[in-house]
């Protein structure tokens, strides 16, 4: 037998960091959020859930430089920049990342990216 559960579709866009954080935070969970100017990104999320919100799948935009120090993630991230580079701040080491190599962002260790 074969149950088909569908799934949950998610967009959000702001120019408001705390808009941002809060969404990412429902979505990711717990993490920091810093940028220079708390209004003036443009954050778009666009992405899926999965039947039973274990697996989300999605694109992520904030249209700035901004810092995410996470510690408590609900899973594991695997971030792929679609352009431009970004780096993963680990125990005192740096893994870089751009549109060719993503980077793991774990669930069980304090990092920043």
């Amino acid at each position: 037998m074969i149950h088909s559960c569908s799934s949950t579709k998610i967009y959000q866009a702001s120019s408001h960091a705390n808009d941002a954080h809060h969404t990412m935070s429902k979505i990711c969970g717990s993490h920091h959020l810093d940028t220079r100017n708390k209004d003036s990104i443009d954050f778009q999320y666009q992405g899926v859930l999965l039947p039973n919100n274990r697996i989300g799948l999605g694109t992520i935009q904030y249209g700035a430089d901004v810092a995410i120090n996470v510690s408590k993630l609900k899973s594991y991230s695997i971030s792929l920049p679609f352009s431009g580079k970004q780096q993963l701040y680990k125990t005192g080491a740096t893994y870089k990342s751009n549109s060719y190599q993503a980077v793991i962002v774990s669930n069980r260790e304090e990092q920043s990216l």
